[in-house]
């Protein structure tokens, strides 16, 4: 059967059609979206213990592009993102474990590593002195939301406290003592400030040379205490902590 003029063009109509929709379809898809996951097994830190995860993204060294707060897996032992904002190529990342392991205090668990591809899974982080994760010991005292965070491992100096503003602390006391097996003191360290002391305070000299000296020893046990003061008032603030260490050079 022969087609007639109409019927031709009313064909090629149909299948313009039809490209230009497979085309917008096409447009209209969205892009997949990378899958970037922490996993938990028998070797890490238990998975019952990790209240939260975050992770910071930026490219090449910049300041972060984005943070996010992981979703926490239903019958899998695995935080997860899927993001349609890791586009391929490189990323420099930030993640924060962030767990509660007795009464006392929290930890967060920080890795910072470089991912050629985000569409991947990194193991949690593992009670190891070689682990790639690094334990910081968080305290708090809530009633005068102060905040005390210190490398679990003591292997570096720096010590972070964060401190209201609205309260005139002018004196602060931060004291570290390491202990051998056989309850001896290891190494001590005291240091004072009599100034104002309010908001993020961020040290690395202060400890140094007993981080440095604890590095030749072997340590069991580390107390912590911390004491802000209003000399005017009398006012005071106690943080104090004491801990078995986890990371020996035998695991």
């Amino acid at each position: 059967m022969k087609l007639t003029l109409f019927n031709k063009v009313g064909s090629y109509a149909v299948l313009i059609s039809a490209i230009f929709l497979i085309q917008s379809c096409a447009k209209d898809d969205p892009q997949p979206e990378a899958r970037f996951e922490i996993a938990f097994n028998a070797q890490t830190i238990g998975f019952d213990k990790v209240d939260s995860v975050t992770a910071s993204f930026s490219r090449a060294g910049q300041a972060p592009n984005f943070t996010r707060k992981l979703t926490r897996g239903v019958g899998s032992n695995q935080y997860y993102i899927n993001e349609s904002d890791l586009k391929e190529g490189a990323w420099d990342a930030t993640i924060n474990v962030y767990t509660t392991e007795d009464q006392g205090s929290r930890r967060k668990y920080q890795l910072k590593k470089k991912y050629a591809a985000l569409a991947t899974t990194t193991v949690g982080p593992v009670i190891k002195s070689t682990d790639e994760w690094t334990p910081y010991i968080i305290l708090y005292n809530a009633p005068n939301k102060v905040e005390f965070v210190m490398p679990e491992r003591q292997d570096q100096s720096t010590f972070e406290l964060t401190v209201p503003t609205d309260k005139p602390w002018n004196y602060l006391y931060v004291e570290r003592s390491s202990y051998d097996q056989t309850g001896q003191l290891a190494e001590g360290k005291e240091w004072k400030v009599s100034a104002e002391v309010k908001g993020k305070i961020n040290n690395s000299t202060a400890f140094f040379d007993y981080t440095e000296s604890l590095k030749a020893k072997k340590w069991k046990s580390t107390e912590v205490l911390i004491n802000l003061k209003n000399i005017g008032t009398g006012e005071e603030c106690f943080l104090y902590y004491t801990y078995i260490n986890r990371y020996t050079t035998a695991n």
